[in-house]
């Protein structure tokens, strides 16, 4: 995985795992999930939210989209450092600088 995708994807799972739905909400780009949506779907899961691991995140699912610069991801998250069937997927978009992601959903794959 590149390495800005990966840097802005360890941000928003850093994010999620500290309980700020608010910031996650701020600066998603198409914010198309509330900051309570976001909070109801981690929250509702058993267990605490925890990091993913290194090697995991770095061979996470990545997709080239039909825009130039933005990439599909699939990550299954981590509660009380094991695996669960919840993924988070999302868009990134990098652009000059620093990549921006948006949350497309947290669900069940």
């Amino acid at each position: 995985m590149v390495a800005s995708l990966k840097n802005t994807l360890q941000n928003l799972l850093s994010l999620l795992v500290n309980g700020e739905y608010s910031e996650v909400y701020r600066l998603d780009v198409e914010k198309r999930l509330s900051a309570e949506e976001i909070a109801e779907s981690i929250e509702l899961w058993d267990g605490k939210l925890t990091m993913v691991p290194e090697a995991v995140l770095a061979n996470a699912e990545v997709y080239e989209t039909d825009f130039e610069n933005e990439y599909y991801v699939d990550v299954d998250l981590w509660f009380d450092n094991e695996v669960s069937d919840l993924t988070l997927s999302c868009l990134i978009h990098k652009q000059e600088g620093e990549a921006q992601f948006s949350i497309q959903n947290i669900h069940v794959l």
